[in-house]
């Protein structure tokens, strides 16, 4: 997602990986990347 036009070149055109958010193999990341932004994933 895109939220200003300046920010566009932020976000691959093309993924290197495709993965749903629902794959277990992405839990410690989502976690991880959760906990140091101060997220809680439930």
């Amino acid at each position: 997602m895109v939220l200003f036009e300046s920010a566009a070149d932020a976000v691959p055109y093309r993924p290197d990986v495709l993965r749903m958010l629902a794959d277990p193999g992405l839990g410690p990341s989502i976690e991880r990347v959760a906990r140091s932004i101060g997220y809680l994933v439930a």
